[in-house]
Formats: structure tokens, sequence, C-alpha cells
């Protein structure tokens, strides 16, 4: 039997993140795209809590307010 470890976990980056400013955002809607190099499962929270991981990530019904979004992945 052959098989493979694979201990490097998947490097993924922001695609794009929609509307796209360079200064505070109007709106209580954004779309980030997330794209990585191989197949992985996306682990998504906002201000530190879960967060349903689809891709592209949509948060809506944001009030108005400070956001820390984190994305990491897995192997899938």
């Amino acid at each position: 039997a052959d098989w493979l470890i694979d201990s490097t976990a998947p490097v993924i980056n922001f695609a794009a993140i929609l509307p796209s400013s360079s200064q505070y955002l109007n709106t209580t809607d954004v779309s980030l795209e997330v794209v990585g190099h191989e197949s992985a499962d996306l682990n998504v929270t906002l201000n530190g809590a879960s967060y349903p991981s689809t891709n592209p990530i949509q948060l809506s019904g944001l009030a108005e307010g400070e956001y820390t979004v984190s994305v990491s992945a897995t192997d899938a």
C-alpha cells in the first residue's frame, strides 16, 4: 500500500473584496472571495465567532462598526 502524508496547510488568499475601497465602506453588505492552490475546507470567523464558511463569504446586514474576518483552511 502507498500513501502520502501532507503536513503543509493549504495557502489561501483573498481574490476579491466587494465593494472594494481603500477607505471606509458605507454599506451593510460585503463579499469576500477566497482562492487557494489546492482543495481546502475554509474556517471563517467574524469578530472571533464562527461564521458560515461559504465561498464567496457573504457578510450582510452589518451594523456600523469595525469588523475582523479571519479565514483559515484545512486540507479537504
